[in-house]
């Protein structure tokens, strides 16, 4: 049924093709197939077509590619070649793909060259979904995750590692540079060399973002601090020592706590979700529009002075999880372990802090750090304490303990009110309830368990893609049950309730949290 429509090498669902039956007659009317054609029908790819030139072969038509694209990732199909095997077997993707039969190579140069267009029909998404009515995004969650990246971590170096490679590299270009001259196979050596300039190149480029790289993390870190070379952008991503290293990227995703849609997606090269709030939120409101009712919350990953103020400051209606603590402060006594300022408590009237032996430290002075005020308290009664060795430490040479305060606190305590509030409570608890799975289901159901495609950029495309099939997902789900009206029951909605309220009391349990209301 192919044809040439366009320019393009397009399709026709509805043409007979065989004993008086179309395309259309082998794929459901509720199908999720014709569900995302009707999607991409609606997206606005003007500015796709313009990319194509009337000169040279036709290509396939891009509306074909995208619908194969998106109904590949909603069934976790991400490989050119399995998706061109799909298009050929499976009835579905025949019909999405208009039984063009598109080859892998075609399907991998439309995803790596139109890469900046997803974020785009990622917006259009789910703005549709709003003019449907299907939720007013009033409450948000945002969550972080780790990717590892295409790249393998034997490329993973350290400074030391990428100079012998370089110096190994330098004289072997050397060497078949005096080959090139005896050797009559000229063409062999050359294309050797050509191959071990390459290697040199890539070699400079990471030494040289690495010690820019350096520059950035903490002094105690630097000697040991490795780059990709393969994928330099890449971060080795360190997850304890039971589940070991890899090279990845920190993936963001904003959810709404309604429908479970994600709002807002994006992949960063840092190791940590410290400076990654804000950001989600600023993306979200240019995808939704601005709301001043609109609620955020997040984990104590996001818990940063800066982050907090901004939130106070600019009147956003957040909520940041307080920071995990490993062990409390009778956990530290106990096992002989450095106690920190968390160990410390504040007392506001008196303004000044409490140390776990009972002393108190006063205000000794105020300093300026970063156009910031550090409020500095000090305890004189360390001599013959009991917790001495556990509270200053080796390095402390003047036997008196100090506590810095930042003029920002003010803020943390404040969020740490609202967070003990019931509303932070319930917040907290629909945060687990929401993005979580949602993560959980891009990596695991969906068989997201690392990137294809190298570099930031590229892989940012291809997060967009994944949120993408997971909106197309959800969406298809809620209209078959409006279509045919199922719901759960009144018990299985009250067991799946019981159960799901019952796990996350266990894990708050564990996380030494508390949950009012159960």
């Amino acid at each position: 049924i192919n044809e040439r429509k366009m320019g393009f090498i397009s399709g026709d669902r509805s043409q007979t093709i065989i004993l008086g039956h179309c395309l259309d007659d082998f794929v459901s009317k509720d199908s999720k197939a014709k569900y995302i054609v009707e999607i991409v029908n609606k997206l606005d790819l003007r500015e796709l077509y313009s990319r194509y030139s009337s000169q040279g072969g036709e290509a396939i038509d891009p509306r074909l590619q995208l619908c194969t694209w998106f109904f590949g990732y909603t069934e976790g199909v991400t490989s050119t070649r399995k998706l061109e095997e799909s298009c050929k077997k499976h009835v579905e993707f025949i019909y999405i793909s208009a039984n063009v039969q598109p080859d892998h190579t075609s399907l991998s140069r439309f995803r790596q060259k139109h890469m900046d267009l997803i974020p785009k029909y990622f917006v259009e998404i789910v703005r549709m979904a709003g003019k449907r009515g299907l939720s007013e995004f009033k409450e948000i969650a945002v969550d972080g995750t780790k990717l590892p990246s295409v790249s393998s971590k034997k490329k993973s170096m350290r400074g030391e590692e990428i100079e012998y490679k370089l110096r190994k590299t330098e004289k072997d270009i050397h060497e078949y540079f005096e080959k090139i001259e005896k050797e009559d196979n000229k063409t062999e050596v050359a294309k050797a060399l050509r191959k071990l300039q390459k290697k040199k190149e890539k070699l400079e480029r990471a030494k040289e973002l690495l010690a820019k790289r350096k520059e950035e993390v903490k002094p105690q870190s630097r000697e040991n601090h490795q780059i990709n070379i393969e994928e330099p952008e890449a971060r080795m991503i360190n997850l304890g020592p039971s589940k070991g290293s890899f090279p990845g990227y920190n993936v963001q995703v904003s959810t709404d706590m309604k429908t479970h849609l994600i709002v807002s997606g994006e992949v960063v090269a840092e190791v940590n979700d410290e400076r990654q709030f804000i950001a989600q939120y600023d993306n979200t409101e240019k995808v939704l529009g601005e709301d001043k009712e609109r609620k955020y919350v997040a984990d104590g990953g996001y818990n940063t002075h800066d982050t907090i103020e901004k939130i106070e400051k600019e009147g956003i209606e957040g909520y940041i999880g307080n920071r995990r603590r490993s062990r409390s402060t009778e956990e530290k006594i106990k096992e002989n372990r450095n106690l920190s300022k968390d160990d410390f408590k504040y007392d506001e009237e008196k303004d000044l802090y409490i140390c776990p032996a009972g002393k108190e430290l006063h205000l000794c002075q105020t300093v300026i750090e970063k156009d910031r005020k550090v409020r500095q308290y000090k305890c004189r009664e360390c001599g013959g304490c009991k917790l001495k060795m556990l509270c200053l430490g080796k390095n402390n040479k003047s036997e008196e303990r100090v506590i810095r305060r930042d003029e920002r606190e003010k803020y943390v305590n404040e969020m740490k009110r609202k967070i003990e509030s019931d509303v932070g409570k319930e917040m907290m608890f629909k945060r687990m309830t929401t993005v979580e799975p949602v993560i959980g289901n891009i990596k695991s159901n969906m068989r997201n368990t690392r990137f294809r495609l190298k570099g930031l950029a590229a892989v940012n495309g291809e997060f967009m893609y994944m949120c993408i099939a997971h909106n197309l997902n959800k969406l298809f789900k809620m209209l078959v049950r409006s279509k045919t009206g199922r719901s759960f029951g009144l018990i299985e909605h009250f067991c799946y309730l019981l159960i799901l309220r019952v796990g996350q009391m266990l894990k708050m349990r564990k996380m030494g949290l508390k949950f009012a209301g159960i």
